[in-house]
């Protein structure tokens, strides 16, 4: 029996252009099919956006930056004409409330609150003394926050009728 004999092809001279940006040519012992191209390693250099986030780049895009997602969810591309700086993101809509201010128990004012739907800003706690009052029959009440630190009421005196 003759022993096989291996098939080589001749191929053509053309090569392929890789994601990375090598090229690679025919291979003859796997019927003139281009040689895979080698896997991109991208650098692990990170940019670090405005908003304090950071972005990779993208193995799938020549090792470009991946796009920035904007704070209302879109994304925005490089501009080729501003040295790859991202696109501006859409400007956010701001908020202008009323200049009304509520009055709180202490006798403060607070403003409304363009990051809340212009509610108002909370009143700041009341923090009343701890001085207490003694009542008439001898018991103590101290002082109440949800009335702008006024004592609360004295006990109900109920006299009973001597027989």
């Amino acid at each position: 029996f003759p022993c096989p004999v291996a098939k080589s092809s001749i191929c053509t001279q053309e090569t392929k252009e890789c994601p990375d940006g090598t090229h690679v040519g025919r291979d003859s012992s796997n019927n003139c099919e281009f040689f895979p191209c080698p896997s991109v390693i991208c650098t692990k250099e990170v940019k670090q956006c405005a908003d304090g986030s950071f972005v990779g780049r993208d193995s799938n895009n020549k090792c470009e930056f991946f796009p920035w997602q904007c704070a209302d969810g879109s994304f925005v591309g490089r501009d080729s004409n501003n040295n790859c700086e991202f696109f501006p993101c859409p400007a956010a809509k701001s908020t202008i409330c009323t200049q009304e201010t509520k009055e709180c128990p202490d006798g403060t004012h607070v403003g409304r609150d363009s990051n809340n739907n212009c509610e108002f800003f909370p009143c700041p706690s009341l923090i009343c003394t701890k001085d207490a009052k003694q009542c008439a029959d001898g018991s103590f009440v101290g002082r109440d926050s949800n009335n702008n630190c006024e004592f609360f009421p004295c006990p109900s005196v109920i006299c009973t009728k001597e027989v």
